[in-house]
């Protein structure tokens, strides 16, 4: 078997419900719909996230 081409990083809900981010620089790459940015993220409290998943080659 070959060994994966890409790096990956996931942000995701895991199956207790507990929302986990890997944060990153804005420089690579500005994502509005996430938890760090999107307005509907406030005071601690996930209004909308996307699932990201970024992949290096």
């Amino acid at each position: 078997m070959k060994k994966p081409v890409f790096k990956y990083r996931c942000w995701n809900t895991d199956e207790a419900g507990q929302f986990h981010a890997v944060s990153w620089k804005e420089a690579d790459g500005f994502i509005y719909r996430s938890k760090r940015f999107d307005h509907r993220n406030q005071h601690g409290e996930l209004g909308f996230v996307l699932l990201i998943v970024d992949a290096v080659k």
